[in-house]
């Protein structure tokens, strides 16, 4: 178990700072408050690489790394997608088989969830609902709807599905096909759903394996369950204050919440304890 009141000591100054969005960097109503922005920027003028990393699509994601100043690689769709925002596209992109894609929209309809599922064109759901309206609400793109369910629109990179009554069907969805695909909670009710092996765990590893980064000189900063295998694995871990239980019992450190620039102080810290050891280190 790591330690989860105090950032240990590192093995080397972070290089690359993994956050992630919605009630991270971003508040419950999706802004990007001014301290956030100005941390990410500090962050960046150090040579920090800060690397979105979040459920959302490239194009949701697109406004709030503007306003954060990023124009780096990201890592979307929980990692099914890595890549740059600025026209490049992808350097990693890892869909789910077509079929498989087909079988979980249409027993995720069955079960009353109105399934969203994202391609590279757009996002589509099978009927308009409380779903579609909190992704139009959260993105400000909203999904098309295509009461068919999934045809040739463009390979699937993520599934969503909405369980407003808090039953067991959704663990009825996981058993059933949980050789075939990943999925994570990243609300209470709101279950997420990639080509298995996508995490953005695996997503930010790949980065840094490329990049000769190294697992202890990265910073990750999270607050569900889809950032646990994320935190888990960084050199330096951060839940939010509004973070899960699971998530705040494996972090170094546990920040303020979303509301309160968490996301700020979280940056913050990492850059001082560095400057803090780095000037500690003996000169040749």
């Amino acid at each position: 178990m790591r330690p989860s009141t105090n950032i240990v000591a590192p093995h080397g100054k972070v290089r690359l700072i993994a956050l992630d969005m919605d009630r991270t960097a971003l508040t419950n109503d999706y802004r990007v408050l001014p301290d956030v922005a100005d941390a990410v920027a500090h962050a960046l003028n150090d040579g920090v690489m800060v690397v979105p990393s979040t459920a959302r699509s490239p194009q949701a994601l697109r406004p709030y790394a503007d306003r954060l100043g990023i124009s780096g690689v990201c890592v979307c769709f929980n990692g099914a997608w890595t890549g740059k925002l600025c026209g490049q596209g992808a350097v990693h992109c890892q869909t789910m088989n077509p079929q498989s894609a087909i079988r979980v929209v249409t027993a995720a309809g069955m079960a009353g969830f109105n399934p969203v599922w994202f391609t590279t064109e757009g996002s589509f759901a099978l009927s308009d609902g409380p779903l579609v309206d909190r992704e139009a609400l959260a993105t400000g793109i909203r999904p098309r709807i295509a009461a068919g369910g999934v045809s040739d629109d463009g390979p699937v990179m993520k599934i969503l599905c909405l369980d407003p009554r808090g039953g067991s069907e959704m663990d009825d969805l996981i058993r059933c096909f949980s050789g075939e695909f990943q999925f994570a909670f990243s609300d209470c009710h709101l279950l997420e759903i990639n080509a298995h092996g996508v995490s953005k765990q695996t997503a930010i590893a790949r980065l840094c394996n490329q990049l000769q980064i190294s697992a202890e000189e990265v910073c990750a900063i999270g607050d569900s369950e889809n950032d646990l295998q994320l935190l888990n694995w960084a050199g330096t871990a951060i839940a939010m204050g509004n973070a899960t239980p699971a998530l705040k019992e494996i972090a170094d450190w546990v920040s303020t919440t979303n509301e309160d620039a968490g996301a700020a102080a979280a940056i913050r810290r990492v850059l001082a304890r560095d400057s803090d050891y780095a000037h500690q280190e003996p000169t040749a």
